[in-house]
């Protein structure tokens, strides 16, 4: 048989190009499906009467999500700003499908730190067109509850590190605490003409939230027993009760309490003050506390005052030491450093507490508005009213204005200043302040006090000027302390002499990670129609070697006092070096230490061992040995130790 191969092969390819023709016409039907979701209406369609068809083209065309109102996530510029309902409406596109966008008012950006300002449309329905903003657009990713806002950096509000918006902020719960501080010390001394001393020192700080209201008291007590005698001895620093207004970012107290040092020296009150508060600032807009360092020759007892008031008393070992956990008193002034020896002798010292230079942002207003009468800690000084204002307010160009007004019945100050950043150079105001003042039993008199501040931080060096002043009064110029103070019951009430000038420094350099530091403090005055003068300088190096301490420290102290007065010149030259080793291998949280101090009048060397327990290292313990000559101690009046204190005289001191 044979085969027709002419007429087999063309009905083979026939059926070969019928197949692949339908399979692309199926292909071709099937995208043509898949290209377009349809869902049919009639599914949802209720048989109503005047019910029209339903309209699911937003599901098919639209953006898959119906127009309102939506709790999302806001992020501006990739960073989450807030969770709140936002509504949504349906916007055409020409080059697109439709679009939900946000209805955005003037307000909500404003909350959201945006610059409202910037954008120049609003529509009808008072949402804020983003197009105004050249950049500016919103996203929304309804399957995360997501707004995604980007704006351009012009356009956003600085916002400092750690900002909290005032409508976030509450006037948390109602409690009551308590701050304490406990110290005990007891010294025996020997020989025929040896005692025993003991004394206490209770610090107490209580305090009430009660709503919007805070109570707050602060209170010392102290106690000195020897052999024959027991004295004792409670104060109230002060006791307020104190409420924030946050539309205004400041705070209303009531009761004792001390006004700002930003232009006029601090003054104890009892009234009223409305000041600006600094509490509602970031940390990092927050200022700075004073830190005290000096030498101590034995196991001493540091007491500190500020305006006359114990601010604190504790103990410290022999050898160079530092109080860096001062509590506030809500003011300024110098700081009056008591180092009281084992042998009864005492040093006197003065640590300036002075506000670096006072600048603001641009901008920011900060002030403060008090009245009430002057509190002395010398019960006899008569409560003279007094009214107190001062504003401070940062101008462009990173300038600062600034000034206030001081008036009562024998004292007026007008003050006036201005402060500049001068970027690498650093920071300085200068200010001028004229008074019209009245001391008790005399004449009145006018003056002038010129200061100028200066404050710069060297990064490449490590070199830090804490604070830089220097002070000029007239002849004819007091502070209104020093006025109302004179206006006394004490019937041998003398007037101190004027301060004329005034230089203080305070100097830290850092000598790398392992060199330790070196720290420079300097303080001079002197006065007018008075050859009395105090100079007071100190040296100290501090270094680490393996988790050993160690530091070398040299003071000089010059003091001349009056000619009518005894010991018209006293100098003094000290020397000290201590070394503290950890003994962590065999005792946790403890410590042996030897120190050694030179001056003029001994030499004394001693060892010793302290530590802390319980929890937090709460409890602090230590005792010591050593040798050390005893010194004469000599008797001064009362009278005379407190004109002593209030000139600032004596010396070793480090800020």
């Amino acid at each position: 048989m044979a085969w027709d191969y002419s007429t087999k092969a063309p009905r083979k390819t026939a059926r070969s190009l019928l197949i692949a023709l339908g399979c692309a016409a199926l292909s071709f039907c099937v995208q043509q499906v898949l290209a377009e979701d349809y869902f049919n209406p009639a599914l949802l369609d209720i048989d109503t009467p005047g019910q029209g068809k339903t309209d699911l083209s937003l599901y098919e065309k639209g953006p898959g999500i119906a127009p309102g109102s939506y709790q999302v996530d806001v992020y501006v510029n990739n960073n989450k700003v807030a969770n709140r309902k936002i509504a949504f409406g349906l916007q055409q596109s020409t080059s697109g499908p439709a679009t939900l966008q946000p209805c955005l008012s003037v307000e909500t950006l404003k909350s959201l730190g945006i610059q409202s300002d910037k954008f120049s449309v609003t529509k009808d329905d008072g949402c804020v067109d983003l197009s105004g903003l050249p950049a500016a657009s919103a996203t929304f990713r309804p399957g995360q509850q997501q707004l995604l806002l980007s704006i351009p950096q012009a356009a956003i509000t600085p916002v400092p590190h750690g900002y909290v918006a005032p409508e976030e902020m509450d006037n948390g719960i109602n409690a009551f605490l308590l701050n304490y501080s406990y110290s005990a010390g007891d010294s025996r001394s020997r020989g025929e003409d040896g005692g025993h001393q003991r004394n206490e020192y209770l610090n107490l700080r209580p305090g009430l939230n009660l709503g919007a209201w805070r109570l707050r008291n602060y209170s010392t007590w102290s106690q000195t027993r020897d052999d024959s005698t027991t004295q004792r001895d409670f104060s109230s620093v002060y006791s307020y009760a104190q409420r924030n207004i946050l539309s205004l970012g400041s705070v209303v107290t009531l009761g004792q309490s001390s006004t700002p040092s930003d232009v006029f020296d601090s003054l104890s009150f009892t009234g009223a003050q409305l000041a600006s508060d600094d509490d509602m600032l970031p940390d990092s807009l927050k200022g700075f506390a004073p830190r005290i360092r000096g030498v101590a020759h034995s196991n001493a007892q540091v007491v500190v005052r500020q305006n006359g008031y114990v601010i604190y008393q504790n103990y410290v070992a022999p050898g160079a030491f530092e109080i860096n956990d001062l509590y506030p008193t809500g003011g300024s002034g110098d700081l009056n450093v008591t180092v009281k020896e084992t042998d009864g002798s005492e040093q006197h010292f003065v640590v300036p507490y002075a506000s670096v230079p006072v600048l603001q942002r641009e901008g920011r207003f900060k002030y403060s508005l008090t009245g009430g009468r002057y509190r002395s800690y010398d019960h006899s000084v008569e409560k003279t009213p007094f009214l107190q204002g001062s504003g401070i307010y940062g101008l462009p160009y990173d300038i600062t204005a600034y000034g206030g007004i001081q008036t009562s019945q024998y004292y007026d100050a007008l003050a006036l200043g201005t402060g500049k950043n001068i970027g690498d150079w650093g920071a300085f105001s200068v200010d001028i302040t004229a008074a019209k003042s009245q001391m008790q039993g005399q004449k009145t008199s006018r003056g002038r006090a010129w200061r100028v501040r200066y404050s710069k931080d060297f990064v490449t060096t490590g070199t830090h000027f804490t604070v830089a002043g220097y002070r000029y009064n007239s002849a004819g110029f007091d502070t209104m302390a020093d006025v109302l103070d004179s206006h006394t019951r004490n019937d041998d009430w003398s007037p101190a002499d004027r301060r004329r000038n005034r230089q203080e420094a305070t100097v830290d350099q850092s000598l790398g990670d392992t060199m330790g530091s070196l720290t420079l403090s300097l303080v001079k005055e002197n006065y007018w129609h008075s050859d009395q003068s105090m100079t007071s300088l100190s040296v100290g190096y501090n270094g680490s070697w393996h988790g050993i301490s160690y530091g070398i420290n040299y003071g000089l102290s010059k003091n001349v006092q009056d000619e009518d007065e005894d010991n018209q010149r006293e100098s003094e030259q000290t020397f000290g070096f201590n070394v503290s080793v950890p003994l962590d291998r065999w005792l946790s949280n403890t410590w042996v230490n030897y120190t050694l101090n030179n001056s003029k009048h001994d030499t004394s060397q001693s060892i010793g061992l302290n530590g802390t327990a319980l929890a937090d290292n709460n409890l602090s313990w230590g005792g010591a040995a050593g040798s050390q000559p005893r010194l004469r101690l000599q008797h001064q009046p009362e009278q005379r130790l407190q004109s002593h204190l209030r000139r600032n005289d004596g010396g070793l001191f480090s800020g």
